[in-house]
Order: structure tokens, then C-alpha cells, then sequence
């Protein structure tokens, strides 16, 4: 006989926040995991809207995080059919930003950090934190997500990496002031001395340029 699951609100989340209840059966046996959807309709501050349009064409690409961060880019003009790269969604200045997402979560321990790993678009596995190694709370395969202090989020690198125009494994992150929400841009290899602007900083997204046939 299958055995039913209830929702509930995990991680401590903004009460902006909109839980919304549903049900599901797991065979027997099975992990009793809790299933909690999450809707959130969100505003992006215009300061940051402005420092992630770089070309000043009212549009940028917004992609969320399982941390709650939003990663925002420049839109591509040059690729009108496709102006955001797939995990992205454009939008327009003034625009809000609906996220939805879907966890299983196992925050045993209470103190608002899970684990998370992304198994497909917008789907992520949840399991709890391990306190007893603060160095490394989480597998190498998962990226740490919820209320943490003192520490900025884990943004996985491949969203960061669809700024590396140049592909050469590295862009520019300016972790905005007021809204912790992350705007990222290509390197710049005409300024070797400088390849981020003073406000920016350096990372490394592992992905490599293609071999010179």
C-alpha cells in the first residue's frame, strides 16, 4: 500500500514566500522525503538591473538559484531568436521574476542548511547538512543552500559560465550590496592587468577552450 506524504515549508524562506499544498504516495520502503512547492513572485532591485544591462537595452537574462540568489546577465541583441541561454529567462526592466520551485527536503538538524543537487531544469534532490564537518557540510556533487551566515551561496558554475563568451573558464561576479543577487560578465582580455572591473571578482567556471584543429 502506498503511504501518503504531507507538504511542509522548509529553510526558513522569506515570508514572501507562497507554500502550496499537494499530496503523494511512495511505495513502501521507500526514503520519506517531503515534497514542498514553492511560488514566489520577486522584483529585481533597478540598481542591479542596471549593472547587468550592459548594453542598456532594458533586457536581461535571470536565472534563480536552490540558495534563493538570483544570477542575472546581459541579453545577447545579437541573437534575436534567443536572447537568454536556456536556463535563463528574459525580462524587462520592472518586470517581476515568478519562480517556482519543487524540493524534497530533510532538514533534520533545524539550523535552515540543506544540500541540494540539480537533476534536471528547475529540479533539485535535498538532503540535510552535516554539521560534523563545517569545512564541507555538503558532497562534492551537491552545493549548499538555505539560510547560511556569514558565507555568500554556492552559485553552480555552469549558470555562471554562460557569461564566458570567450571560453576561456573564467568571468567576472559582482555580488550586489543590498540584495545579495549575483551579476556576472565575460572577462575582458583586452585589460590582462585587469580583466574585472574594480567591483568584480575573478572566478573560475571549468570550462575550457576547444582544441585548434
Amino acid at each position: 500500500m502506498p503511504s501518503t506524504l504531507s507538504t511542509k515549508v522548509g529553510i526558513g524562506l522569506a515570508a514572501a514566500m507562497m507554500a502550496c499544498s499537494s499530496e503523494i504516495t511512495q511505495p513502501v520502503g521507500a526514503p520519506q522525503l517531503t515534497i514542498v512547492v514553492i511560488e514566489e513572485e520577486r522584483m529585481i532591485p533597478d540598481v542591479d538591473f542596471d549593472e547587468a544591462d550592459k548594453d542598456k537595452t532594458n533586457g536581461i537574462c535571470v536565472k534563480d538559484t536552490p540558495s534563493g540568489t538570483l544570477v542575472l546577465k546581459d541579453a545577447n541583441e545579437q541573437t534575436p531568436s534567443q536572447l537568454c541561454p536556456p536556463p535563463f529567462l528574459f525580462k524587462g526592466k520592472a518586470e517581476p521574476v515568478k519562480i517556482g520551485k519543487e524540493w524534497f527536503l530533510e532538514d533534520e538538524n533545524r539550523n535552515g542548511v540543506v544540500c541540494a543537487k540539480e537533476t534536471g531544469a528547475g529540479r533539485f534532490i535535498v538532503k540535510d547538512d552535516n554539521t560534523e564537518t563545517p569545512s564541507q557540510p555538503c558532497p562534492p556533487a551537491f552545493i549548499t543552500a538555505g539560510a547560511t551566515k556569514d558565507t555568500r551561496p554556492d552559485i553552480p558554475a555552469k549558470l555562471l559560465a554562460e557569461a564566458d563568451d570567450n571560453d576561456n573558464g573564467m568571468v567576472c561576479v559582482r555580488i550586489m550590496e543590498n540584495s545579495a543577487n549575483w551579476v556576472v560578465k565575460d572577462d575582458d582580455l583586452n585589460l590582462p592587468s585587469q580583466l574585472c572591473p574594480p567591483s568584480y571578482s575573478l572566478e573560475f567556471v571549468g570550462k575550457k577552450v576547444p582544441p585548434k584543429v
